[in-house]
């Protein structure tokens, strides 16, 4: 007597099932992955900006020169280290073209912040603001030259 197997395998509709359940995930998750992806640039940027503050004042107190952070109100996005005649010392990289970073100074309407030879900022008090497609960060830079950031 022979013994009649069915067939294994699975139907054409239960592929098709399984792979529209799968392609309804991902179109689910890409929001969420954009949003992630944009939130972990934005702190990048944070901590590239607040790194490049602090070189400038050790720069500063190092060199025993007035030193410069500016960021260019332009359309350029550049920002680097000037001296006291305008010089500049150092280029940082351009920010990406969705991102846009200005000075809220406490003293006057300059697009920069001077760090003196001792560290301080010379009384000015400023708020660097970096804003991005889906949220914005306040990079605060106190009398004495600390560096905080708030969200």
């Amino acid at each position: 007597m022979r013994r009649v197997h069915p067939a294994e395998g699975f139907t054409l509709l239960e592929i098709l099932l399984v792979l529209s359940m799968v392609a309804t995930l991902l179109l689910m998750s890409v929001p969420t992955f954009n949003t992630y992806h944009e939130q972990t640039q934005l702190a990048l940027l944070t901590q590239q900006i607040t790194e490049e503050l602090y070189m400038a004042r050790n720069k500063a107190i190092t060199i025993h020169r007035k030193i410069r952070y500016v960021c260019s109100e332009s359309g350029d996005k550049k920002r680097y280290l000037a001296g006291e005649e305008g010089e500049v010392l150092q280029r940082f990289g351009v920010l990406p073209s969705q991102y846009h970073l200005s000075l809220h100074n406490s003293l006057s309407k300059n697009a920069y912040l001077t760090f003196m030879p001792e560290g301080f900022t010379n009384a000015e008090r400023g708020s660097f603001y970096l804003q991005g497609p889906c949220k914005s960060v306040r990079i605060v830079i106190g009398v004495c030259g600390k560096v905080r950031v708030e969200s």
